[in-house]
């Protein structure tokens, strides 16, 4: 089991949530996603839309704060058993709040993505009132509509669990290697599937959401944060 708030192979059976779920406690910055349309994408032999299924949107001043749950679509019919579990949980752990002219709580949206017969949606819930984000990565075989456990995402992007690791790895050392808050090393050794969870991106590539951890001498020292990685792009020059 994945520590935080993962849920257990058992628990799987019975409400299909899968995936990562991790509270990111250090400053935000990258990672956050842009506001994503549904958008209808060829998959196997099926046709797979995702959309907003409640969309609340509280206006403070001049700002406007926005909840977004997803909602999938295949082949025509809503996925209603995993629509509502993930809707549920989501507005249970991250909730928009509107009290006395205060908001609090997390906005939410999420990004999606397709590819040999499986979606990933990616949900990202940014606290309104602190600098910090979770990260929530759902997988789902397209077939059986069942979670799918990280080892079999891997396969299905054509890597093994070595070269996903791997890969992870050399994304960390390429944008991290010379960021002196960051732990590289420390970061690298803990590359499981405890700390990493792959995912596909919208554009269908091989993504990664995965853990990071703070160096000793960081004025965040102690803390962990997540961050989400497409696996084909060169993050060198990022530094």
């Amino acid at each position: 089991m994945k520590r935080l708030k993962i849920i257990s192979a058992a628990l799987c059976i019975l409400i299909p949530l899968a995936g990562c779920s991790v509270n990111n406690k250090a400053p935000a910055g990258e990672g956050a996603a842009p506001d994503t349309s549904a958008t209808d994408i060829e998959a196997s032999t099926h046709q797979v839309t995702v959309e907003d299924l409640t969309r609340n949107v509280i206006s403070s001043g001049e700002i406007d704060y926005i909840s977004s749950c997803p909602k999938l679509i295949v082949d025509g019919a809503e996925t209603t058993e995993i629509n509502t579990a993930i809707s549920e949980h989501i507005t249970e752990a991250y909730p928009l709040i509107y009290d006395e002219g205060y908001v609090d709580g997390y906005e939410t949206l999420y990004k999606w993505g397709v590819k040999n017969n499986t979606v990933s949606i990616v949900v990202y819930a940014a606290s309104v009132s602190e600098d910090y984000y979770t990260v929530e990565v759902y997988n789902y075989d397209l077939d059986t509509l069942s979670p799918l456990e990280d080892t079999e995402v891997a396969k299905r992007l054509g890597m093994t669990d070595e070269e996903l690791f791997d890969k992870t790895a050399e994304i960390f050392t390429e944008r991290y290697g010379d960021v002196r808050d960051i732990d590289v090393v420390k970061s690298i050794e803990q590359i499981d599937y405890y700390n990493i969870t792959p995912y596909i991106t919208p554009e269908g590539n091989p993504g990664v959401a995965a853990y990071i951890y703070y160096a000793q001498d960081s004025q965040f020292c102690g803390m962990e944060s997540m961050r989400c990685f497409d696996l084909t792009k060169d993050y060198s020059d990022s530094q």
